[in-house]
């Protein structure tokens, strides 16, 4: 009896027909492919979420009252809020490196917004102890001589923490002491409101974009 169509002698499938696709149509479809993927990689959104906070407790949020002091020995209350873009963050002089590269993001956010208002960059420290106004008055003009740098007790700097969700913590060794701090960059509006929060590491072109569409500047 014949083996049926399709089988060897031993019953083995035989392999079918092979297709070729013409070579045009295959450099076509490789084309195509390339092209797609270059689509969708322009199309795939920036990676806001790296820089952007959308859900933070403080956003909208009112700011209550406080009294801290600049750099300046000036007063620096809500009241410094209102009627101006503020970008505004946490740290200490002696962070070794959050706080130098929050500083730093800023200046460049600043260039990058070339000739239109700019907001306030305000650096509020949390480490009243050692940085004192002498202190600040040197380190804010090592990033921008129109940075804005305050403290003051505890008690003080509590309200504006709290209200902006920001912690920070001690932590002592045998001969100093460094702080964990929220590295957030958060913009307030004239309003006194939170209109955006950017995490660390904070992106300068982000900022500065953040900054131009809440504030409405084309």
């Amino acid at each position: 009896m014949a083996p049926p169509a399709g089988t060897g002698p031993a019953g083995a499938a035989r392999p079918g027909p092979r297709v070729r696709l013409p070579r045009n149509l295959l450099i076509a479809g490789m084309l195509l492919l390339a092209s797609g993927t270059g689509l969708l990689w322009q199309a795939w959104p920036r990676p806001a979420a790296i820089s952007v906070v959308p859900r933070h407790p403080a956003l909208g949020r009112d700011l209550p009252p406080f009294l801290l002091t600049r750099h300046d020995g000036r007063p620096f209350t809500r009241d410094s809020l209102v009627s101006r873009w503020t970008l505004l963050f946490f740290g200490y002089t002696q962070c070794p490196d959050v706080c130098p590269t929050t500083l730093s993001a800023m200046r460049e956010a600043m260039a990058r917004l070339g000739n239109v208002p700019r907001p306030q960059v305000v650096f509020v420290s949390v480490d009243p102890q050692r940085d004192s106004i002498e202190l600040l008055s040197e380190y804010m003009p090592r990033f921008d001589p129109a940075f804005v740098g305050a403290s003051g007790p505890e008690a003080a700097l509590r309200p504006l923490a709290e209200a902006l969700g920001v912690a920070y913590a001690r932590h002592a060794s045998a001969s100093n002491y460094t702080i964990d701090h929220t590295a957030s960059v958060f913009l307030i509006g004239p309003d006194g409101r939170t209109h955006a929060v950017f995490a660390h590491p904070p992106d300068a072109e982000l900022v500065a974009q953040g900054y131009r569409e809440a504030a409405g500047i084309r």
